[in-house]
């Protein structure tokens, strides 16, 4: 995890017997340097305390694991949420100096993205970001899921912390360990740069970085568009991987290298015993989100017209979406369906009708609905990012996310 563990002041005190508020002002008091981390039944809050420092609130996403700001918290709010809900919290003394790096790192935006380590070497990674002096983090994220989540902190290019689960490692000796697990299993690498870092490389290839991570934040992740001299580290992939595709060229490949239906199969091989029954709420906001845009561009009623054409048109491979079955029923963001069809069978159905619109659209129309999907879909994640992230569903469904 992001926050450093291992000087625990407190542990486990229970909102039950604990005033979040006066704990707060105590510590402050004391000139306590470090955090509070509160964990309620659906929430998790960060409390950052400095000295001489404006208090500064967190809440955690517990599927992706990132950070958020949510301007409205305040400690007397939460500790309100804590005497209807019991919480628990713990309290770690961190040094001034690092809270001021875990700053840096809790506001980083993406850098590289989504680097599979059958095509990345790991140490040729590391190497890489210290060569150009990184100031932020390195995410590993493992395809064994029982696994948890890897993170090198860096600042200048120097290897500062490992934080690996609930153990904390000081400078290289992390990154041997890291080293050790990753010869015996796979991972996703995910590089994050501090706000504010000039490039190794100079202004100019800055104001790239920045357009670099506006595209990154509206789902663009075109490598093509910034000069990001990876080839050293990334080993196997094909050259045109790391290139800009044609306008008109198809997306055929993930950034990993492997085709999106390899890429496709494996995760439909970890996710062959989900039902889609308990996904039918999201695949129904997931195809309200698409209806909404194409009626915005199309007009009225368009959509639902012709996604029963689409439906039809991919019955014979996904038979229980044929409409004259009756299976299966949509209607205003709504699903009915009884049958147990698994999760990822059901979604590349639906995706595959969806596909069958778009392409019956003139090239403008459809350059327009993107443009509204982009603009729309953080309404989407903000009340389905589990789904999202836990279905693949941006790989299963690359047109819609792209």
């Amino acid at each position: 995890m992001l926050w450093p563990t291992n000087q625990k002041r407190y542990e486990k005190l229970k909102s039950t017997f604990t005033d979040i508020e006066a704990l707060v002002n105590d510590l402050m008091k004391s000139g306590f340097s470090g955090y509070l981390e509160i964990r309620l039944t659906n929430a998790g809050y960060y409390l950052l305390v400095r000295p001489k420092a404006p208090i500064q609130i967190y809440m955690k996403d517990n599927t992706s694991g990132k950070f958020y700001v949510v301007p409205e918290l305040s400690v007397s709010r939460i500790n309100e949420e804590s005497k209807i809900d019991t919480a628990y919290i713990d309290v770690y003394d961190v040094e001034p100096e690092r809270l001021d790096l875990l700053l840096g790192y809790l506001s980083a935006v993406p850098l590289y993205k989504d680097l599979s380590s059958e095509f990345t070497d790991f140490e040729k990674l590391i190497n890489k970001l210290t060569r150009d002096t990184l100031s932020g983090y390195l995410e590993i994220i493992f395809d064994d899921a029982s696994i948890n989540p890897a993170y090198v902190f860096y600042d200048k290019g120097k290897v500062k912390d490992v934080s690996w689960g609930e153990q904390q490692f000081s400078g290289n000796s992390g990154v041997n360990e890291l080293k050790l697990k990753m010869e015996d299993n796979e991972a996703q690498f995910n590089v994050y740069q501090n706000v504010g870092q000039e490039s190794s490389e100079g202004t100019e290839d800055k104001s790239k970085n920045e357009e670099f991570y506006d595209n990154n934040r509206n789902g663009n992740r075109d490598f093509g568009k910034v000069k990001l001299d990876m080839e050293e580290a990334v080993e196997g992939a094909p050259p045109e991987n790391l290139k800009k595709p044609e306008k008109k060229a198809k997306k055929t490949r993930v950034h990993d290298g492997r085709s999106e239906n390899q890429f496709a199969e494996r995760v439909e091989k970890k996710l062959e015993n989900f039902s889609i029954q308990p996904y039918l709420d999201f695949t129904g906001a997931l195809i309200k989100w698409v209806e909404d845009a194409v009626n915005k561009q199309k007009g009225k009623n368009y959509f639902s017209r012709v996604f029963k054409k689409g439906l039809l048109n991919v019955s014979d491979r996904y038979p229980f979406l044929d409409p004259f079955l009756a299976e299966f029923d949509y209607a205003d963001g709504e699903i009915k369906f009884e049958n147990e069809i698994n999760v990822i069978e059901f979604l590349k159905g639906i995706y595959s009708a969806i596909i069958i619109i778009f392409e019956e659209m003139k090239e403008r129309e459809r350059n327009e609905i993107d443009k509204i999907l982009k603009k729309t879909l953080i309404d989407l994640e903000r009340e389905y990012r589990d789904e999202i992230e836990i279905l693949r569903v941006r790989t299963l469904m690359p047109t819609l996310f792209q």
